[in-house]
């Protein structure tokens, strides 16, 4: 009756409101505070020890009222049971706001949420070992969707310090192999040697332990390191087979999808086009049953990588367009940058310059943002050369100049297209850095990977004709040709055979060049490559001796030049254009 009298007083001194439709032997449920700031100073008159009553009463409401949907109510009731010294269950409620964050892909507010936790457990929070695998694990998983990589990396070296005072071995393994990942993928901690050493500490643990999904993981992590070294494919496969192995013996799925993910990269650097198809079908598939979506962005995103290469321009678009929309639905900018990145290739071989342009510039910004190196170094060599191709070198040394000075690469398969692309790039304005660079073309290799050695031999090529190395140019275009041919490509044959043509013509070999024109013409028009028939064209009719059908190559080179004009985004690129000897001869304004 107490309580009734002072909840009477303090509705007719309007500090309260009766709710007439509160139904409830709850005496504070039928009521409401009129004013927020009655309601802090009710509240800051409690005594401590009454305040934590009522965030337990609270606490315990919320449990009652919302038993079937805790987890949506799971962020309050870590607040509350925190505030009522209740840190047990402040920890167990703080996980699972957590992890009902993560699973909307708010990964922001679940680090949130994962912070408190983990000050609850640095403060002396009993914590199981489960707990705390929960905890690290999924606060270290934020981090890196984040791109946070160094947080991530403190965050397992917390995780192992608690695992080795408390001699939790289940807890070190997750720690170490946590570890090992980070310095196992393309990122600012990338480091094979390390990477190994801790892959190594973490096998002897998962062996001792019996735990076939860290070993699965680990294998898995060691094809990655020998994936992204130089000349290590063999290595990378056997690791990948068997990581894949193991998975598929123990069902674990997710595990089967992420390995077919990565091995089907390596299978194409070997030249195993349809084994890597195979394996992107298969994890596409699983990604999608999973309902992994940043996983099923990153499949896509290869997938289009892989139609760029056998030809398919608008259905890898289709696969880009898509890794997008998902990306950008769950906020996940690594994704983004990826999708822009490798979209803006498919659409500068079509020939759609402006596109182009935009998304080599976008996905590389975003790639920068995440700390995606892959998205932060190809499209900026891929954009020099579109404006190479465009008539300003100058605007492409501007960007290889930039990369370079922005970009300390751990990756070593980068370096040779790095440097060997920035050295042609000054050499062809002139500059005497260039004579700085100490490559040879014998150091472009095949199992750098597809990308880097497309860039890296296409550089030497255009250093040959540039400094007038005429028959090493056509050397180099043969070697180009019959690499892509070996691994059935048929796209990247054109740049080499358009550059061989050039150099044919100058030695004076035209009914080579002619040859040389003709199959890349055929095979640009096979595929929809209009990037390299309106140089070829021109080139073509000048070597055509029937007049009629010189004309009508000229026309159709014509329409293909005015259509690249019109979509160029700047004047200073139009201007660079329309001085290329080709278009100038056309006659185009």
């Amino acid at each position: 009756m107490i309580v009734q009298t002072a909840l009477d007083q303090m509705v007719k001194a309007q500090l309260l409101r009766r709710q007439s439709t509160a139904e409830d032997t709850n005496l504070g449920a039928g009521y409401v505070f009129k004013h927020a700031l009655t309601q802090e100073a009710a509240y800051r008159s409690l005594p401590h020890r009454q305040r934590s009553v009522v965030h337990r009463r609270v606490a315990e409401c919320y449990e009652q009222l919302f038993a079937e949907r805790l987890d949506e109510h799971a962020a309050m009731l870590a607040y509350h049971f925190a505030e009522a010294g209740d840190q047990t269950r402040a920890l167990s409620y703080s996980l699972r706001a957590g992890d009902h964050a993560m699973a909307v892909y708010a990964v922001a507010e679940a680090l949130l949420y994962f912070d408190r936790a983990l000050a609850l457990v640095v403060a002396g929070c009993p914590a199981i070992e489960e707990q705390l695998l929960h905890l690290f694990g999924r606060r270290g998983r934020a981090l890196e969707l984040e791109s946070r990589f160094e947080d991530a990396d403190d965050n397992y070296a917390l995780m192992e310090r608690f695992a080795v005072d408390r001699s939790q071995a289940r807890l070190e393994l997750a720690a170490v192999l946590a570890q090992t990942k980070l310095r196992s993928f393309v990122n600012q901690l990338f480091d094979p040697v390390e990477g190994r050493k801790l892959a190594e500490r973490a096998l002897a643990l998962a062996e001792t332990l019996g735990d076939r999904r860290s070993q699965a993981e680990i294998y898995w992590d060691l094809m990655n390191q020998a994936r992204f070294n130089v000349g290590q494919q063999e290595e990378a496969i056997a690791a990948g087979e068997h990581a894949l192995e193991i998975a598929r013996a123990i069902g674990w799925q997710e595990q089967v999808a992420a390995i077919l993910n990565d091995i089907a990269d390596v299978f194409a650097d070997s030249g195993r086009f349809d084994e890597g198809n195979a394996a992107l079908e298969e994890a596409r598939t699983l990604w999608r049953d999973l309902g992994n979506q940043p996983m099923l962005a990153d499949n896509l995103s290869n997938t289009g990588v892989w139609r760029i290469m056998q030809g398919d321009f608008q259905g890898a678009i289709v696969c880009f367009d898509e890794a997008h929309e998902i990306s950008t639905r769950i906020k996940n900018v690594w994704g983004q940058g990826y999708s822009r990145s490798v979209r803006g290739i498919a659409y500068w071989q079509l020939g759609r310059y402006d596109q182009t342009i935009e998304d080599f510039t976008i996905g590389s910004a975003l790639s920068d943002e995440a700390g995606f190196l892959i998205g932060q170094v190809l499209p900026r060599i891929q954009l020099a050369f579109v404006y190479l191709e465009l008539g300003c070198p100058h605007l492409g040394l501007e960007v290889m100049q930039r990369l370079s000075h922005s970009i300390a690469t751990p990756v070593p398969q980068f370096t040779p297209s790095l440097s060997v692309v920035l050295a042609a790039f000054q050499e062809i304005s002139g500059l005497a850095a260039a004579a700085g660079f100490r490559g040879s073309p014998d150091d472009v290799d095949p199992m750098q990977g597809f990308w880097v050695f497309n860039f890296a031999s296409l550089s030497w090529i255009v250093r040959f004709l540039h400094t007038g190395r005429l028959e090493e140019a056509v050397a180099m275009c043969a070697r180009h040709i019959d690499v892509m041919q070996g691994y059935n490509i048929v796209a990247f044959q054109t740049d080499a055979r358009l550059f061989a043509s050039r150099a044919l013509v100058q030695l004076g070999q035209l009914t080579e060049a002619r040859e040389q024109l003709s199959t890349a013409r055929a095979l640009a028009e096979g595929v929809g490559q209009r990037r390299i028939l309106w140089q070829v064209l021109p080139l073509l009719a000048d070597l055509t001796p029937d007049t009629s059908a010189a004309e009508a190559l000229r026309a159709e080179a014509a329409a293909i030049m005015a259509d690249v004009r019109d979509q160029l985004p700047t004047e200073e690129l139009r201007a660079g254009f329309l001085a290329l000897p080709d278009v100038r001869r056309i006659g185009l304004l």
